[in-house]
């Protein structure tokens, strides 16, 4: 069988990058053996960490190492639960509680046996859950140590099993959902775990296999205790581990597989093996080329799988006597035994892993979100449908300085009734329901003095407008005080030659959401507007080439406010000017402004507001060969003929290349009598300005001269 090489190096270094600016850590893993990640997790402030990525996609740390990795960890923006207002009168108020942004899970793996489903997800937690039912998260041991988390996740039919950050196993069942240490011996550290029926394997650090069995005959105790250690010959390591029921298949740090009876330990081909999934008749392989194999119970040697047109795959799963093989484009296989694979989706999404129980699919995808369908009597894949993994945050009570508020469930958000109270900081206490766990939190309060709120209760402040040389400026607004807020005039002011950016104080934009506390002048701020044509003369019988250049922006629009998404993917502002301006990634076209590629700068929501040249005109004549000039805003237009004189140049133009034409008219054209040659120097001649550039200028000018002028004797003559 051909075999991929793969890199002869005896180790390889793991680099974990945790994306905050700081040092990555490093460790050395032997080649074909599986990584660990850092004990702890790392932690950024206002975000949370949602697992290691490799290449931008979930890292599953039951993949063995072949070559020098770089595991980079992807965070999310953390929320929390808030007040609004933090603050109020003596005499009590209604404020309103807030929750977080429900935690989404960013699974890397995903599990079955029987009826249930399991997912591990980035940050170390598992959620278990049935076909039809809502993911439910496992609780952590009882006094786990802080910063303890899951590592891998197993389902079995009768229990299910973890291993723990400390590299100790963990098992619970539906009866003791819990997760209990399993009782072995506690110097003993594991790196993988697997699980088939009623059997569980667990590989140590020494290479070693851990065979444990639940008891059959005690339907109250299903804890597994060990039957067997499993030792293969000479120098070799397992690294995998699985077992069909009567086999049982592990795979060495060299990618060789073993088959194990009792009494037996044979080595078995195909190598080097990547992946292992046991059925309830047989094994099921994948090897380091992509290739899938099937490994009778009584076979010595493997039968391929094959995928259409020579497909390679990525990742196999298995339950009972159907698997779920996923190929290196992301679409799905649905096989078994004696049969031809057969897709189990529709072709419209990616995945990365995928399960199957009975006739239900459930999947992970590229951005480590699960999603599920059903497959027809057909054999037909059914639509996908994203499964919620969590529930949203609940708020139970609430309390101002052990004092017991009303509230009430407005919407997402809930009401408080603030009595009165004392002017002085105080605590409000929430208690309530979130990822699946009860909490207390406390939220800083402050009940404002009334001898400030009550001297301006009836107070204004007046806000002047300055439009720096525009057009009449609007008329002063009176803003009462304490919550007043400045309305933005309308239209904006006009100024000949300029464009307007918006209101400010000095150099700062003035943010128009802001409650005033005093008198304000606001003052226009403009950029030049001014169009050019260059070179703006030429011969009548034109075409010449001449350059139009619209505005450019000096001064800029800034921004007073900014927000960015709950992944920190992409953020939107409000401009000065009144617009709202987004960037960053821009999946789904979510940036708004009419395209769905990502933009590392700021463009206008509903478009850019660039001006694009769309056609040009020389009086009533068009321009011809109209041409953008590359990297600006710029385009060259071949001249029409037209007697001598000044012409007006009729721009037409979008801003963005979007939306309504535009006509500038501010531009003058002056056409000469074909006889007559620009004078050098001037505006109405395009010098070339390079080094050794400056004579050939000269002669192309001369001989233009010369046929323009022949030209005209040649018409005097006839």
């Amino acid at each position: 069988m051909p075999s991929r090489q793969t890199d002869d190096q005896a180790a390889h270094t793991v680099r974990f990058d945790p994306a905050d600016g700081s040092k990555p850590t490093q460790a050395t893993v032997k080649t074909g053996t599986l990584a660990s990640p850092p004990q702890k997790n790392p932690q950024r402030e206002g975000s949370r960490f949602d697992g290691w990525t490799r290449d931008g996609l979930p890292f599953d740390f039951q993949t063995p190492i072949l070559q020098d990795t770089t595991l980079t960890a992807r965070w999310t923006k953390a929320t929390d639960w808030t007040l609004s207002p933090n603050h109020g009168p003596s005499s009590g108020t209604q404020l309103t509680v807030s929750p977080p942004d429900k935690k989404k899970p960013y699974y890397t793996s995903i599990h079955t046996a029987d009826s249930q489903f399991v997912g591990l997800t980035g940050d170390g937690n598992i959620y278990i859950w049935t076909q039809d039912g809502i993911p439910k998260q496992v609780p952590l041991p009882a006094q786990a140590p802080e910063g303890f988390h899951y590592l891998q996740a197993a389902a079995g039919s009768q229990w299910q099993a973890a291993l723990g950050s400390d590299q100790h196993i963990y098992t619970w069942t539906s009866q003791q959902p819990t997760p209990t240490i399993l009782d072995t011996d506690r110097n003993i550290r594991f790196t993988s775990i697997s699980t088939s029926s009623n059997r569980l394997l667990a590989v140590d650090q020494q290479g070693r296999v851990h065979n444990f069995q639940a008891s059959q005959a005690d339907s109250r105790n299903m804890k597994p205790t060990e039957h067997s250690t499993i030792s293969l010959p000479g120098q070799a390591q397992a690294t995998l581990a699985v077992a069909s029921p009567s086999r049982t298949l592990i795979v060495d740090a060299d990618g060789q597989t073993w088959s194990w009876k009792p009494g037996q330990a044979e080595n078995t081909k195909p190598s080097p093996i990547m992946q292992a999934a046991a059925l309830n008749q047989g094994l099921l392989l994948l090897d380091a080329d992509g290739h899938t194999w099937y490994l009778a119970d009584n076979a010595t040697s493997a039968k391929a799988v094959n995928l259409p047109e020579s497909t390679e795959a990525s990742r196999i799963s298995a339950s009972n006597d159907q698997a779920i093989i996923t190929d290196k484009d992301g679409r799905l296989w649905f096989w078994k035994s004696g049969e031809a694979p057969m897709r189990a989706e529709n072709g419209n999404q990616h995945y990365l892993q995928a399960v199957r129980i009975g006739s239900r699919i459930a999947a992970l995808d590229r951005q480590g979100s699960l999603c599920q369908w059903s497959i027809d009597t057909h054999g037909q894949p059914g639509k996908p449908a994203k499964i919620d993994s969590t529930t949203a945050p609940t708020l139970e009570s609430a309390s101002l300085d052990g004092q017991a508020l009303t509230v009430s469930k407005t919407g997402d958000a809930w009401q408080a009734d603030v009595p009165a109270r004392n002017p002085g900081p105080a605590v409000i206490t929430i208690t309530g329901m979130q990822d699946d766990k009860p909490f207390t939190k406390s939220l800083n309060y402050t009940v404002d003095q009334p001898l400030l709120r009550d001297a301006q209760q009836d107070s204004t402040h007046t806000i002047t407008f300055d439009t720096a040389g525009g057009s009449q400026a609007p008329q002063p607004q009176q803003v009462g005080y304490p919550y007043g807020r400045v309305n933005r005039p309308s239209p904006d002011p006009t100024r000949s030659g300029y464009q307007f950016y918006g209101w400010f104080i000095d150099n700062v934009a003035y943010d128009f959401s802001k409650p005033v506390t005093k008198d304000l002048r606001l003052t226009a701020h403009w950029s030049s507007n001014k169009w050019t044509i260059s070179p703006d003369t030429g011969s009548q019988i034109g075409g010449q080439r001449t350059t139009i250049t619209p505005p450019t922006n000096t001064n800029g629009i800034k921004f007073n406010q900014i927000s960015s998404s709950n992944t920190g993917s992409f953020s939107l502002a409000v401009g000065s000017d009144g617009n709202a301006y987004a960037w960053g990634d821009n999946g789904n076209g979510r940036l708004g402004d009419g395209t769905t590629n990502g933009k590392l700068v700021p463009v206008s929501v509903m478009f850019n507001p660039q001006p694009v040249i769309a056609a040009a005109k020389f009086d009533t004549s068009p321009g011809t060969h109209l041409t953008p000039v590359s990297n600006s805003n710029s385009a060259t237009v071949l001249t029409p003929a037209h007697l001598p004189g000044t012409v007006t140049v009729s721009v037409d133009y979008t801003m963005g290349g979007a939306g309504n034409t535009l006509t500038d008219t501010s531009l003058r054209y002056t056409y000469t009598p074909a006889g007559v040659l620009p004078q050098a120097g001037g505006e109405g001649i395009m010098l070339a300005l390079a080094t050794g550039m400056t004579g050939i200028g000269g002669v192309l000018a001369s001989r233009r001269h010369r046929r323009e002028t022949q030209r005209l004797l040649h018409t005097s003559l006839e």
